[in-house]
């Protein structure tokens, strides 16, 4: 029984490497080029997995969702 749990743990972390592999880039822009590049459609396609929404409040700008809740999220991405 333990190889089987073996098995399953490691088979689950190979599962993470691959799924986060997938977003590695040789260079990340910094949050500066994010948001002045121009945005078309013959630009890349990024791959994201977490979105989170955000609102304005009281001139406040607050996270809609709730952390409990993106917990959740990233935990299903992954089989």
């Amino acid at each position: 029984m333990s190889n089987q749990v073996r098995e399953l743990v490691t088979k689950s972390i190979h599962n993470y490497v691959e799924f986060f592999r997938q977003f590695k880039k040789d260079r990340y822009p910094t949050p500066q080029e994010i948001v002045t590049r121009d945005y078309d459609p013959d630009s890349d396609f990024e791959y994201t997995f977490v979105t989170l929404s955000l609102h304005i409040k009281d001139d406040n700008i607050e996270f809609v969702d709730d952390i409990p809740e993106v917990g959740k999220k990233l935990k299903q991405i992954v089989p």
